[in-house]
């Protein structure tokens, strides 16, 4: 890219000759954006478990038994639910299969 700028400058190429790169640079922002968006959660999550393990003085075993809300659903599938994995048949009901 220096290479780029500095034959831009000296007037050796022209700017039409220089590649378009606004596309990767949308990409790379939109990436950014989502890692951003983890960090910040993934911070917020530490600060409460941090605040609750302050409350019981750091004592992890108390902590271990102190109520917690159930976790969240980061997204809610579309439909409302999430299909059930296939299920795989038991061996029972394999032919020849013997306990």
């Amino acid at each position: 890219m220096r290479l780029v700028t500095a034959l831009l400058g000296l007037g050796l190429i022209s700017p039409a000759a220089a590649a378009d790169l606004s596309g990767v640079k949308t990409y790379l922002n939109g990436k950014l954006d989502t890692q951003l968006a983890g960090t910040r959660a993934l911070s917020a999550a530490a600060d409460r478990y941090y605040a609750l393990a302050k409350g019981t003085n750091f004592d992890y075993k108390a902590l271990a038994k102190t109520p917690r809300p159930a976790p969240r659903c980061r997204r809610p599938a579309p439909g409302g639910h999430r299909p059930a994995p296939p299920t795989r048949p038991s061996r029972a009901s394999w032919p020849g299969w013997t306990p």
